[in-house]
């Protein structure tokens, strides 16, 4: 996904004090990550002591803070997503389609750059159709909010037509993740399965990037068709640790 790479693009332009600009900017970021979390928190009326509490564990979450100071896009994804959410709110309360534009573009930004967010586009939609009582132009707001995402993924999927020849919105990574994902091994998923499937792709020759996706999700629906019950199961495990129940 490109967004993090044009994140960084103009601090690696200074090289090494590029990086530390880079790596400052991030925990900047980060913080800020915090305050964002606390007027989200107000913004839904949930009293001024649990915003507080909300935004004091996100600032000291051990994970969030590891990640500020990597070269890795989950801060700044968290950021966008963040903003957009706040945006969105506002957009939803005050029927203001200059905040929807607005929403769908950092929606469209923090899709650019962990794709993952991509189906909460579809999310919303659902959501405001379940809601919309409560604003009469939810149908504007929700066009103009999809309208302003799309065109701000469409010059990306437009590149990766040209490039690839195939619609694209903005990675081929499902079906290489789906398959690398089908494993409760955390060492698995982390180095040895990786591993392994960059091999056997160089092995049949396999070096598209959408041939070896695809190849990977045949590979992942033909072992689920086979085995059902494990499927099952590993869906449990993984809601389990994904949740930390």
């Amino acid at each position: 996904p490109p967004g993090y790479p044009f994140f960084l693009a103009p601090f690696l332009a200074f090289g090494v004090w590029g990086v530390s600009l880079a790596r400052w900017t991030q925990m900047f970021l980060s913080a800020y990550t915090a305050v964002l979390t606390y007027r989200f928190a107000v913004s839904l009326r949930l009293g001024r002591p649990a915003a507080l509490v909300a935004a004091a564990f996100v600032a000291v979450h051990p994970m969030l803070v590891f990640f500020s100071v990597r070269m890795m896009s989950e801060t700044l994804f968290l950021v966008l997503v963040g903003c957009f959410f706040l945006i969105w709110l506002k957009a939803w309360r005050t029927g203001a389609l200059r905040d929807a534009a607005l929403a769908g573009f950092l929606g469209g930004l923090s899709a650019l750059t962990r794709p993952v967010m991509l189906p909460f586009a579809g999310v919303l939609a659902l959501v405001a159709l379940w809601r919309r009582r409560e604003q009469p132009r939810w149908v504007a707001l929700v066009a103009v909010c999809g309208m302003a995402w799309a065109a701000t993924l469409a010059p990306w999927t437009a590149r990766n037509w040209v490039t690839h020849h195939h619609f694209v919105p903005i990675s081929v990574q499902g079906g290489g993740n789906f398959y690398e994902g089908l494993t409760v091994d955390p060492d698995e998923i982390r180095f040895k399965r990786s591993h392994a499937m960059g091999d056997e792709a160089r092995a049949l020759g396999i070096s598209d990037p959408i041939a070896f996706d695809e190849y990977f999700a045949g590979k992942a629906r033909s072992w689920i068709r086979a085995n059902p019950g494990a499927f099952l199961r590993l869906c449990a495990v993984n809601a389990v640790r994904f949740w930390r129940l």
